[in-house]
């Protein structure tokens, strides 16, 4: 649906339509897989040595920081959903010429934030998140940042949850924007630093 950023250490690719979901069932199933494992090890260990003082136990105990780590992920996605797929569609269909980001968690020291969409163009990003309120402004405020920090000082941040206004920025932006490289980088630095 767009140009895509490539984690090439975890074999998937950013900011596609689904990326989020895969995401989840990948996670859950190393977590599952790991979980088997641990309970196999303290079993075997039991068994071979009648005791849960053996190596085993050792290798089942360093094997929970990895499990810890897959679910600290987990807790983060769990509660997020894709928008549906015709609405990702649909907003693929007004515009091709658009650097256009699609299920992305944006996290900061203080909060995390579901992004369904963004646009980026010259000087603006559109955002379509459930995020509502005070949650709204941080995330606009940790977007400014972001962009800030990026050399980007002039940069504007619309956000909004509903999708039929989504959609009216949306396509007034694909009738004056254009894809550029500047954007490209800029959202490929942007999805460097999500989930």
């Amino acid at each position: 649906m767009t140009d895509k950023k490539t984690d090439k250490s975890k074999g998937r690719v950013k900011g596609v339509y689904g990326d989020r979901a895969r995401l989840k069932r990948t996670n859950i199933l190393m977590a599952l897989a790991i979980l088997a494992f641990i309970i196999f090890l303290v079993a075997f260990g039991i068994f071979k040595s009648g005791s849960r003082k053996n190596i085993y136990t050792i290798m089942a105990i360093l094997s929970v920081l990895p499990f810890a780590k897959l679910c600290s992920i987990l807790s983060t996605l769990l509660p997020y959903r894709s928008i549906p797929l015709a609405q990702a569609q649909e907003l693929q269909e007004l515009t091709a010429d658009l650097q256009v980001v699609f299920d992305v968690i944006f996290a900061t020291e203080k909060a995390v934030y579901p992004i369904d969409c963004m646009v980026i163009e010259e000087g603006m990003a559109l955002v379509y998140s459930p995020v509502e309120g005070k949650k709204k402004e941080g995330l606009q405020k940790a977007l400014r940042s972001f962009f800030r920090d990026q050399g980007y000082t002039q940069f504007a941040v619309k956000i909004e949850s509903d999708f039929t206004q989504f959609k009216k920025m949306y396509a007034n932006a694909g009738t004056v924007a254009h894809k550029s490289r500047a954007t490209q980088i800029l959202s490929e630095h942007f999805l460097i630093n999500c989930v």
